[in-house]
């Protein structure tokens, strides 16, 4: 069966240096572009990764180091790859979670304007699973009755998504041939991002699958610990100290830090959404700031998570006290955003004043200076708990 094209697809493969979509890199592309008239372009490009290719990798794929070694970079190919499939959609096996969003990363990498909006794309794995759950290699015997005795090579595996694709809308008469209906069966749920770690529920909210509370408690942990072992160990009295979220991404380029008088820096910056190309427009965010050193020792106070557990908040304790007696360290309790029912969709399974009681012990414990709370729980805290502790609202 021919495809009913409006425009040309470009079906794809990766080989890669490893399966992580951020920090693993191309070392061979292959893509099979079809036109509406049917015409076939086909295209190969050997990649120097920039970065070693691991010997475990290198047995399942067969390319080496010593194999790209003289090879061009992805950033020396980037607009040869590009011009081939713009205007173009994409299509592949595994290409919406894998070989899409890697090849995203890589040209985002190289400065090009790389534009998914306008893409639809075709991923004939979740048709393959949809239909029959099974591998590539089980999918091209199913649908070709032929073996795939080529594994090892890109452009045989970009063959045999083809071929078993064209198979799939033999077979399946209730596929509708056009690209905008296979584009939107061969996706598994309503995602906002290809790789699907963000999507949306049934209420139309977006989740993710991500354990991004637990992580993000461990991550302040970890910055606000090394921001005190450097500030102690490693810091000049005139050197810089940045402190921001995860999220938060500074444009340094924005401040003459030699000719700045300022005490305190705060940045105004752009509001992202999961990654660097999803600005969330309009919106201008004050995150991260940045003071020197001997500003530093005259900081008042500053709040941490209690959430961070016991163990967090005496280290913090500790390294802020020996570099600054007089500062103050308060516990944040419950954020005032949760509600009683958002409160337990993050995993907790108390009542906001009974986790406000506990954590606000435990700020006691770690002795804490105070904590921050919601005006709510602060009678609450006083009577109920008996505790020493400045609240405020």
């Amino acid at each position: 069966m021919k495809i009913n094209l409006e425009r040309p697809i470009c079906f794809f493969d990766l080989e890669t240096t490893g399966v992580n979509v951020v920090n693993d890199r191309i070392v061979e592309i292959s893509v099979i572009k079809v036109n509406p008239s049917g015409k076939e372009d086909l295209k190969t490009w050997l990649i120097n990764p920039g970065i070693p290719i691991p010997n475990v990798v290198s047995a399942i794929h067969g390319i080496t180091d010593e194999m790209v070694k003289n090879e061009p970079t992805f950033k020396d190919y980037s607009n040869e790859i590009y011009d081939f499939i713009k205007a173009c959609d994409l299509a592949g096996f595994n290409s919406n979670k894998f070989d899409i969003p890697l090849l995203a990363e890589e040209l985002l990498r190289a400065e090009v304007d790389f534009d998914l909006s306008k893409i639809k794309t075709i991923d004939v794995q979740n048709i393959f699973h949809k239909m029959e759950k099974r591998t590539l290699s089980a999918a091209y015997k199913f649908y070709c009755g032929k073996e795939h005795d080529d594994a090892l090579s890109s452009m045989s595996d970009t063959r045999l998504s083809y071929e078993v694709f064209l198979a799939q809308l033999d077979k399946y008469e209730q596929l509708e041939n056009n690209v905008s209906y296979l584009s939107k069966f061969s996706s598994l749920r309503k995602s906002l991002d290809l790789a699907g770690f963000v999507y949306e529920n049934d209420d139309k909210k977006k989740e993710s699958h991500l354990n991004w509370r637990s992580n993000s408690v461990k991550r302040i942990a970890f910055q606000r610990n090394k921001l005190f072992e450097a500030v102690n160990e490693i810091a000049n009295e005139n050197d810089y100290i940045m402190y921001s979220d995860n999220d938060e991404i500074p444009d340094l380029s924005k401040i003459d830090f030699k000719s700045n008088r300022a005490r305190v820096i705060i940045f105004k910056q752009k509001l992202f959404y999961y990654k660097f190309n999803l600005a969330y427009p309009k919106v201008d965010w004050f995150g991260s700031k940045s003071c020197k050193v001997k500003d530093l020792k005259n900081i008042s106070c500053i709040t941490v998570h209690i959430s961070g557990g016991l163990e967090m908040l005496r280290a913090i304790k500790k390294a802020a006290k020996k570099y600054n007696k007089k500062l103050k360290i308060f516990g944040v309790t419950v954020l005032t955003s949760f509600s009683s029912s958002s409160i337990k969709k993050v995993g907790h399974t108390k009542s906001i004043k009974d986790l406000v009681r506990k954590q606000a012990a435990l700020a006691r414990k770690a002795n804490m200076d105070g904590i921050v709370c919601s005006a709510h729980e602060i009678k609450f805290i006083k009577i109920k708990s008996s505790l020493s502790l400045r609240s405020f609202s």
